[in-house]
């Protein structure tokens, strides 16, 4: 590569990356010799928090990645020189060990091998904002310090300019140890601890009320060690709280209460939300929907579910998390069906349709290619116990009719979320993205938004969000 193309490259950073608030950003293809340019890179001898390295998520943040593709520079390293890490707005999102699939999905909507990830947030309320909604994470720390082992850890916390401490300096603090795929025992993790003695804290350490929380997490995956102030907690005592061992009211397809979670978070559910499932069943969805601040109303071919017995019902279920306010209702009807008026608009529609595993779905329809010919008088007694005829439903006939039904009555903005299963492959091989992607409805106004891949044990069921744009 000769020294005008490099040239050229540092144009193209300035190009994504100009400099702001005294922070200048660029990038630098892996493939560029260290010898042309030392003057961007570190010496032993140099001060670490001159520069420091982040990761391809940067440009992911940024939103610039794809362009910076287009142009052919797919290896990328970026660079930034200036204020030291923590000033940048850094944070360290620490998820829950269960349903990788699902958590950058979570997080982007209202935001791996490794359950580490760094985010860029405007200030610790933020922060709490997204904590107090996600599901499948741990917990979020202030990134302060990060290296590729102890020494270089403790070497980029020693870089911290003790103005950073003054807002804690006299509180009761205590530090924990975070071990990630390598059990470190209880003497390694004081040792480790007793590594940062030298950060100016003078108040009392308390394990039990403490006022500040710093926490060493050990990444043995990717090699990486953090120190962080930890924010704060996710929401995962939700989980415990929608337990379906500890509800009122189930049915044999209730939703599990993380995935029900989840999927009010993948729909957006806020409060004031008009929220509808149409395949209610026990009405998991409407409880966590309503929690959030949600105004839910379902509805489903089958209104005994619905109704339920022995005054255990959806209504109970509701009065149980004390949202019985926020339920409007349920009704029966079969969704091709409905008594819906034009005009009506709902916030956001998340189902989980029945699939012919324990139950499967059915459409209000004749068994016959034309009617029996004989007819017959019900008495008024039968004619309110009876229930019309049904046929099976085909799930890709129920998607494309579930689109439909969101052009028309999701409002521009609003998000379909819903489960659509797809059966293992012949050579018992898993179902593919292609091969969802191939069978989803296209119906213009309805774009996609996420796929996530869940294995069950007979078949595969991936967990879609569309959203509607005109």
């Amino acid at each position: 590569m000769s020294v005008q193309e490099i040239h050229g490259i540092f144009q193209f950073a300035d190009d994504f990356f100009p400099e702001e608030d005294g922070v200048n950003v660029f990038v630098l293809p892996d493939y560029v010799p260290k010898t042309v340019f030392p003057q961007w890179y570190l010496e032993e001898q140099d001060d670490p928090s001159s520069v420091f390295k982040a990761r391809l998520d940067h440009l992911y943040y940024t939103g610039k990645y794809d362009e910076a593709c287009e142009l052919g520079h797919e290896h990328i390293n970026i660079y930034c020189t200036g204020p030291l890490a923590w000033a940048m707005g850094r944070y360290l999102v620490r998820f829950a060990q269960i349903r990788e699939d699902f958590r950058l999905d979570e997080l982007r909507a209202i935001c791996l091998t490794s359950p580490f990830w760094v985010a860029h947030f405007e200030n610790d309320e933020e922060v709490r904002r997204v904590l107090s909604r996600a599901i499948l994470i741990r917990e979020i720390v202030e990134l302060l310090a990060e290296g590729d082992s102890v020494d270089s850890l403790v070497a980029c916390t020693r870089t911290l300019p003790t103005e950073y401490y003054e807002p804690y300096k006299t509180f009761a603090f205590r530090f924990v140890v975070d071990d990630y795929m390598r059990k470190i025992c209880l003497e390694e993790q004081v040792a480790l601890i007793n590594k940062f003695s030298f950060m100016p804290l003078l108040g009392p350490v308390s394990m039990t009320d403490a006022k500040v929380t710093f926490s060493i997490h050990c990444d043995a995956v990717a090699g990486r060690n953090y120190l962080g102030r930890l924010i704060g907690p996710g929401s995962r005592d939700l989980i415990d709280r929608f337990n379906l061992k500890k509800r009122g009211y189930l049915g044999t397809t209730s939703m599990d209460s993380e995935l029900s979670l989840v999927m009010c978070n993948l729909a957006c559910v806020s409060s004031g939300n008009l929220v509808y499932d149409p395949f209610v069943g026990t009405g998991s969805l409407l409880c966590t929907s309503a929690f959030f601040g949600g105004f839910p109303i379902g509805s489903d071919i089958d209104g005994r579910q619905m109704r339920g017995s022995d005054g255990r019902s959806i209504q109970s279920n509701m009065r149980q998390y004390n949202v019985e306010n926020r339920f409007i209702g349920g009704c029966v009807f079969d969704i091709l069906q409905h008594p819906w008026r034009d005009g009506f608009l709902v916030d956001a529609i998340l189902t989980d349709p029945p699939y012919g595993v324990r139950a499967g779905a059915k459409k209000i329809g004749c068994k016959y290619e034309s009617p029996p010919s004989y007819s017959c008088r019900l008495s008024a007694e039968e004619t309110a116990e009876r229930y019309p005829k049904t046929i099976p439903y085909e799930m890709v006939d129920l998607a494309q009719d579930l689109h439909q039904f969101a052009l028309k009555f999701l409002r521009i903005g609003g998000r379909l979320v819903y489960w659509y299963p797809m059966e293992i492959n012949e050579d018992e091989s898993r179902s593919t993205k292609d091969q969802l992607l191939s069978v989803l409805p296209k119906v213009d106004g309805i774009e996609i938004v996420s796929v996530i891949f869940q294995q069950c044990r007979l078949f595969d069921r991936w967990l879609v969000t569309f959203e509607r744009t005109c």
